[in-house]
């Protein structure tokens, strides 16, 4: 999340005044049932006396086509989102295929943190490359977990 935000409303907000999706404000309010327009911005402005539902959270999520609200709660919690595909019903080859490309992202990492710690100091820089690669070998290996619980 490259803002870094103070809330969960704060990234909600952001994501209403310009959404992934495209939809303007208005037809995000509309589309949640808001029978005025001005309430909506007052609950997601966080102004005196008016409160954002927390049910609206995920319908938020939906109209604006943005996963930062629940990257900002599982960044706070300590925790990963990993965005996986929808791989179908794979037959026996491409998971093959796809077992073997996890196990390179695993090596990946240990190249990368070993590239990384030649010299005895890991820069924030590349402790940075070596969270990216991480995450990458996560993604490839639960792709492959998904697929194999599909086939």
């Amino acid at each position: 999340m490259p803002r870094d935000f103070d809330s969960l409303i704060a990234v909600l907000h952001a994501d209403v005044l310009d959404a992934p999706s495209g939809k303007p404000p208005r037809q995000i309010a509309e589309d949640l049932g808001f029978r005025r327009y001005s309430t909506f911005m007052n609950q997601i402005e966080q102004q005196e006396g008016f409160k954002l539902d927390a049910n609206l959270v995920l319908p938020l999520m939906r109209q604006t086509g943005s996963k930062r609200p629940l990257h900002y709660l599982a960044d706070r919690l300590g925790c990963v989102v990993l965005d996986l595909p929808h791989p179908g019903h794979p037959g026996l080859e491409a998971l093959s295929l796809q077992a073997i490309r996890a196990a390179q992202e695993v090596g990946e990492v240990l190249g990368a943190y070993r590239e990384a710690a030649e010299d005895g100091v890991v820069t924030d820089a590349e402790k940075r490359r070596v969270r990216d690669k991480i995450y990458e070998s996560l993604a490839a290996l639960m792709t492959f977990a998904r697929s194999l619980e599909d086939a």
